[in-house]
């Protein structure tokens, strides 16, 4: 009976073997073929039927498919080791030399109590990992494709941020003012727009990188309310940010990335609340650190929370006609938070706001914060939302939050105004007031008690207290550097050069500009400077390798700080914590950027990095002035830009004809003739395009089709920007050359 028993459970798996539809091949102890199926011999390309295998010698087998393994010894290698270990593995990962990937899964199979028999199972996923890796490769051809349109797009914006903030410095009535800041917001939404299409094709790649340090979580929400802080002090709306006591200063995580999630937290939070409020409190959970977003905008419906952090999403199209944006933002914070090992959860209910909870694992790594007391007891009153984070940063600063307002033990009151029309409403009391306004100071008229604008940070509030305010105030709406404050700034590209070079003048700082790393190295042999800005690509030697030669050349009482300018320092690998730079300054940039980014380094030694800067419009006018007065004669310049317009069209068509005809002599020549020109004219992008053009030309020949496939790009990037240039002059030609002394014979014409 038992024989008859194993007979049938032999049959029956003989059966499913034979039936199954994957390649399935079983091997006895000695290494004979035992059982296998059509769909092994099909798999294979073996041409007898799966019976005629029983019997075979499975090296011999295996040798005679040598071709397709290509690596036979390697094959067989990894069959004795599998067979050795005696272990089931899934998934183990074949690739043949027909093009097919196969994945074999491997275990042994109990015949009796003392032996068992190989099972090997082989699935072709050749069309699934053929998807993959086209996806993957998409991915990355979209990664690429945006980070080149940043870059196209972002040269004219990064001119038209900073003459902008430069110009919003001057005297201007208050329709200009209005149109000119229009101007500014349009260009730094444009650019806010760019990182986040770039981060979000970077997360969908696998290609965010992530740099884990020590930071400052009080001076990390205060620098993501102070970027948002213009724009609620607009609306007139209280934005607070707070941590509480029970998290350390020191956190553990990428600030950069942190940043950047409340930052679009925030910015979205002030966009949809009218009125109310808007806070920022970072609290712990265990080790977790949990920082909320709270506002009070409409609310979000479940279906809407459901689908919040979809890609080009927003709470519907009456919402998106209300509000206006992207639909990015919070689908980047997820993605960056998701970087992070954390999460993003919502609550919200129409009509009363929404909060956005950011938990980062981990991140609180040292004890709660302990806590001088000041002896100042306070009573808070203000809007719902706002009154337990000022309660969080009081107490963090040492000052005892009480209840009740008829407290006889309260000696300050804190008043959180809704508007500045309501803070000059507040009557004066018999105790102490500090009134929380949300509004710059600079518009805020005599009020009741102390004043002190949102969003704040620590050092204005303990000023506050102090009864400081008002010269702590000036000074910082003002922004300006201690006298004598010697910056040396390197950057090759001539108008981020004089732009930067007239923002420090006008903080009061003492500037050397130099054009290269060469340059600031020799600038700093033999001067001394108490900040250095140092742009990362620059000719001659870049901005990594002149930090290098800094720290291990010049002494180091005489090696100051050194901040980067960089286009995008989220990703870039040279801001490492031990790579000489002390901070970032991320292109494009504005004034108060740099007196914030200055004054930080000045301050401390190891501080946090700060904000961001960028390149050029299509023609630098400021040339063309230039040009004028060198010349003495206007007209002629006038008709050098004639015959520039004329004979451009012309280069082009050259250029063209010597890329089709692999004519990289013609090619060089032809790139180093309108760099010349177009240097002259102020066209500075062009020029470098044709500089770069002309050194890769140099070799007269293509060598192979991976240079060919460098040139052909750069040649159609240069035509590209050579149009945005002839526009520009054309423009300008139009526009009867404004700026320019023109002679009133040539008006005519």
């Amino acid at each position: 009976m038992p024989n008859m028993t194993e007979a049938l459970l032999e049959r029956r798996l003989s059966l499913i073997v034979e039936h199954f539809p994957i390649a399935v091949l079983l091997e006895t102890v000695d290494r004979k073929v035992s059982q296998t199926n059509q769909a092994f011999c099909d798999m294979f390309g073996i041409p007898a039927p799966p019976a005629a295998l029983v019997g075979a010698d499975c090296e011999a087998a295996a040798v005679q498919l040598a071709p397709l393994w290509g690596d036979l010894d390697g094959f067989l290698a990894r069959v004795h080791e599998l067979l050795a270990a005696g272990k089931p593995v899934v998934g183990d990962r074949i690739e043949l030399t027909d093009g097919r990937v196969l994945e074999r899964d491997f275990l042994m199979v109990p015949v009796d109590e003392t032996r068992g028999e190989a099972a090997w199972i082989y699935r072709d996923v050749t069309v699934s990992d053929t998807a993959r890796r086209v996806a993957q490769s998409e991915a990355n051809a979209r990664s690429e494709l945006l980070a080149t349109i940043s870059h196209d797009v972002r040269t004219p914006v990064v001119g038209i941020v900073g003459l902008v903030d430069i110009l919003l410095q001057q005297p201007l009535d208050h329709r200009t003012r209005e149109l000119v800041e229009s101007v500014h917001s349009s260009a730094a939404a444009m650019t806010t727009m760019l990182d986040d299409l770039l981060d979000l094709s970077r997360a969908d790649a696998g290609r965010l990188e992530l740099c884990i340090e020590d930071t400052s979580i009080c001076e990390l929400v205060e620098d993501v309310a102070g970027m948002v802080g213009p724009v609620a002090q607009a609306k007139s709306l209280p934005l607070i940010a707070g941590v509480k006591a029970t998290v350390p200063d020191i956190i553990r995580t990428d600030p950069g990335r942190l940043r950047q999630v409340l930052l679009n937290l925030t910015s979205n939070a002030v966009k949809f609340s009218p009125t109310g409020a808007v806070t920022i409190l970072a609290d712990r959970e265990g080790s977790d650190l949990v920082v909320r977003v709270s506002d009070t905008g409409p609310g979000m419906t479940p279906k809407a929370i459901t689908r919040a952090f979809e890609q080009y999403v927003q709470g519907g199209a009456e919402v998106n006609r209300a509000y206006g944006g992207a639909g990015l933002g919070l689908a980047i914070a997820n993605k960056l938070t998701a970087a992070l090992g954390g999460t993003i959860t919502v609550h919200s209910r129409i009509g009363l706001g929404t909060t956005f909870a950011v938990r980062i694992p981990g991140a609180v790594v040292g004890p709660e914060l302990s806590t001088t007391m000041t002896g100042i007891r306070a009573h808070l009153t203000g809007h719902h939302r706002a009154v337990p984070v000022v309660a969080a940063a009081l107490e963090r600063a040492g000052i005892e939050v009480r209840d009740q307002a008829d407290d006889e033990g309260v000696n300050l009151e804190v008043v959180v105004a809704s508007s500045l029309a309501h803070a000059q409403r507040i009557p004066a009391a018999s105790r102490r007031q500090l009134i929380l306004v949300p509004a710059a100071l600079a518009s805020c008229p005599p009020l009741a008690g102390t004043a002190l604008a949102l969003p704040w940070t620590r050092e204005r509030l303990r000023a506050a207290l102090r009864d400081e305010w008002v010269a702590d105030d000036v000074r910082e709406r003002a922004g300006l550097l201690p006298l004598g404050t010697r910056v040396l700034l390197a950057e090759d590209e001539p108008s981020n050069r004089r732009i930067i070079s007239e923002m420090l003048t006008r903080l009061r700082a003492e500037v050397v500009a130099v054009g290269t790393g060469l340059e600031a190295l020799e600038a700093l042999a033999a001067d001394r400077f108490d900040v250095v800005l140092m742009d990362l690509t620059m000719p001659v030697m870049g901005g990594v390798e002149a930090v290098e030669n800094i720290r291990h050349r010049v002494p180091a009482d005489r090696c100051p700080p050194i901040l980067a300018l960089t286009a995008d320092a989220r990703v870039d690998p040279s801001l490492r914590p031990d790579s000489g730079f002390c901070g970032h300054l991320s292109k494009p940039v504005t004034s108060a950027m740099l007196s914030r980014a200055v004054a930080g380094v000045l301050k401390a030694s190891s501080p946090e990095p700060p904000p961001t800067l960028g390149e050029r419009p299509a023609v630098d006018v400021t040339v063309l002035h230039a040009l004028v007065e060198d010349v003495g004669d206007t007209q002629v310049v006038l008709d050098t830009i004639e015959l520039y317009l004329e004979e451009l069209p012309v280069r082009l068509s050259s250029m063209t004809a010597a890329l089709t005809g692999e004519r990289f002599d013609l090619l060089r020549d032809e790139a180093h003739a309108l760099k010349s020109s177009s240097r002259m004219l102020g066209a500075g992008t062009l020029a470098d395009q044709c500089r770069d053009l002309e050194a890769v030309t140099a070799a007269h020949s293509r060598q192979d089709s991976a240079s060919g496939g460098t040139v052909t790009p750069m040649v159609d990037a240069l035509q590209f920007e050579a149009f945005r240039v002839a526009q520009w002059l054309a423009d300008f030609r139009a526009a009867s050359y404004p700026g320019l002394d023109v002679p009133s014979a040539s008006s005519g014409t």
